[in-house]
């Protein structure tokens, strides 16, 4: 028995044939422009993020800097009103009930 395994070129439409290649360049363009975008994000936004870093590096030393004074001066100042006198019955120990006071 002999098999007729012909391939008729009568079916192939040469506009279905242009539709898919016209497909695979317009992904291609689509795919390609993403990439340029993911270059262009990764090559520029990259030093400024690190830029960015250093800037708010630098702001954080900075407050640290004011923080690390203001905590000098309160301290000094809770210092100092250590060191004063105390009126003695001006002070009342919260242990003490209200009714062992004197009046």
């Amino acid at each position: 028995m002999k098999l007729n395994l012909k391939i008729s070129l009568a079916n192939i439409n040469p506009w279905k044939i242009l539709r898919f290649i016209y497909k695979i360049f317009l992904l291609a363009g689509v795919f390609s422009v993403i990439a340029i975008f993911v270059f262009l994000y990764i090559y520029f936004y990259q030093p400024v993020t690190e830029a960015r870093i250093t800037v708010t590096l630098t702001y954080d030393a900075i407050y640290q800097k004011i923080n690390k004074t203001l905590f000098d001066k309160v301290s000094k100042k809770l210092d100092e009103r250590k060191l004063a006198p105390l009126d003695s019955a001006s002070i009342r120990n919260p242990f003490e009930s209200i009714e062992s006071l004197p009046q």
